[in-house]
């Protein structure tokens, strides 16, 4: 028999004292018998057959067709553990999150790139206009994204002007789909204009807040000290008016973690959409979480009802692990699923790196190659009944970290499971 491994990811009691498996591998709700059980924890590290005494007092047939039970369910997987694993990061482009520069006109108090930066970089014109040209191959046969970013991308808003119509007249000779376009923005510099050309070109706008004015203008203020929210709510009002599709981001603050509720619930009352982010707060350099995850972990179930309840749909840490239960897929890596594409983020010099999250010189590439990451898959991560929905360690907080695993991403993928199983019904469709 070749080796295998079960992977009971959680298992509780009902609320009719019956035993329940929750199995991450096939989204499978099995109603089991304490045999079944004993089974799955023997053999939730790699082995064959379990034949230790604590089988003894069932017999052979008992025994026998429990495992088949088990095997038929889905809850056996075959092992092949590398001794180097190593990710293979493709890269076939989804899009392209682009750093238009990292200067910005407000003076945020917790803002990561003026508070790590000595020196903030705005793209050439010359430098932009090339990046322009070398992404509209890859539109070619897949539609992708341009994800304006910063800093405060508006603060270029002739750039992105340049390259929109520079992307659209590819459009137009069929060099390339249409393409998605989309911003992040404080929102603060938003005029006229740049409200006609988003409506024209339908951009996806997002808009980043803190919280309802007391604790918004805490933090994103204007460099003289005053606070941003009044200005803002005024401008997505504007957008709103328009027909624009805009959404709010919220980077949670450590010191208001316990008034994220609030905050959430206070937005989507002065802010109507459709969709809202609510980001994981990552240390700058590292992309170690700041936060405690098993508490994040029961914030977000609360915070997904609420969106629910609003019909608004919620993008979190939460949103990958549910992709992987719904479509029955193994994560494979922490960005991303096996064979799929993936978005690379482009810095103000014109580099680019295959990190959603920020731009790093070891992801950094100038080919069209397949590039290996090495990542260290520690014991803890082969035996981890929470392996395929988390992903594994993030191959660049490993490197600069010098760290083999982040704790509190850990605490958030066990307790988020938990809290996945216990309210089951949040996630089924109507």
């Amino acid at each position: 028999m070749k080796k295998i491994q079960a992977h009971p990811y959680k298992i509780y009691r009902g609320s009719d004292n019956k035993i329940i498996v929750f199995n991450c591998e096939n989204l499978f709700f099995a109603e089991v018998s304490p045999l079944h059980i004993l089974i799955l924890k023997k053999m939730r590290f790699f082995r064959k057959f379990p034949t230790d005494l604590s089988l003894l007092r069932y017999n052979k047939k008992e025994i026998d067709e429990a495992f088949e039970d088990l095997n038929e369910l889905g809850f056996f997987t075959p092992v092949k553990i590398s001794k180097k694993p190593i990710f293979y990061l493709k890269p076939r482009i989804k899009g392209f999150r682009i750093v238009l520069t990292e200067e910005c006109n407000l003076g945020c108090t917790e803002c990561f790139v003026t508070k790590h930066h000595q020196s903030l970089g705005t793209f050439s014109r010359e430098v932009f206009n090339s990046l322009v040209e070398k992404t509209i191959f890859y539109g070619k046969k897949e539609r992708i994204t341009y994800h304006f970013f910063g800093g405060e991308p508006l603060i270029r808003f002739d750039y992105i002007k340049e390259g929109v119509k520079r992307i659209n007249t590819a459009v137009q000779q069929g060099e390339m789909i249409k393409p998605i376009y989309a911003i992040t923005t404080n929102l603060t510099l938003l005029n006229k204009e740049m409200i006609e050309m988003f409506k024209k070109n339908d951009f996806k706008v997002g808009v980043s807040i803190d919280g309802p004015k007391e604790i918004n203008d805490k933090f994103r203020i204007y460099k003289g000290g005053q606070g941003s929210f009044k200005n803002v709510k005024r401008n997505y009002s504007r957008l709103v008016a328009a027909g624009i599709d805009a959404h709010v981001l919220i980077t949670p603050h450590i010191k208001f973690l316990d008034r994220l509720v609030e905050i959430f619930q206070g937005i989507i009352k002065c802010f109507p959409m459709k969709t809202i982010t609510v980001n994981t707060p990552l240390h700058y350099r590292t992309l170690a979480w700041n936060v405690p995850g098993d508490k994040y972990a029961k914030i977000l179930i609360e915070l997904a009802h609420i969106a629910k309840k609003s019909n608004i749909t919620l993008d979190s840490a939460l949103s990958p692990i549910i992709a992987s239960l719904s479509n029955n897929v193994k994560r494979e890596s922490p960005c991303m699923f096996k064979d799929k594409c993936i978005m690379a983020s482009v810095n103000p010099k014109g580099c680019i790196s295959f990190c959603a999250q920020n731009w790093h010189n070891v992801l950094a590439v100038n080919s069209v190659k397949k590039i290996k990451i090495p990542v260290n898959i520690t014991s803890k991560c082969e035996h981890c009944q929470v392996r395929y929905i988390c992903g594994g360690p993030c191959p660049i907080f490993q490197l600069i970290s010098g760290e083999k695993i982040d704790k509190q991403k850990c605490k958030f993928m066990y307790t988020i499971i938990k809290e996945i199983a216990e309210n089951i019904g949040l996630f089924q469709k109507t």
